[in-house]
């Protein structure tokens, strides 16, 4: 996905007379980096959630542990 992305901003993103960038493939880049990046965020996320849930787990059993002990 990101390479096809590249490859059409090689072909469409031809500077225009005032040497700004083609707006559609400006739009589209930003649109697939988005996308991306929200994949890999959500990823993450749901990665940490998992961590954090374990985490909580971990701490209240040795709070228990402790507080039998």
């Amino acid at each position: 996905m990101y390479i096809f992305l590249q490859l059409f901003l090689r072909i469409f993103n031809r500077p225009n007379d005032d040497g700004r960038e083609c707006r559609c493939a400006f739009v589209l880049h930003r649109t697939m980096t988005g996308l991306l990046l929200k994949t890999r965020l959500k990823k993450f996320y749901d990665g940490r959630i998992v961590q954090k849930a374990a985490k909580d787990l971990r701490l209240r059993r040795t709070l228990k542990n402790i507080s039998i002990a």
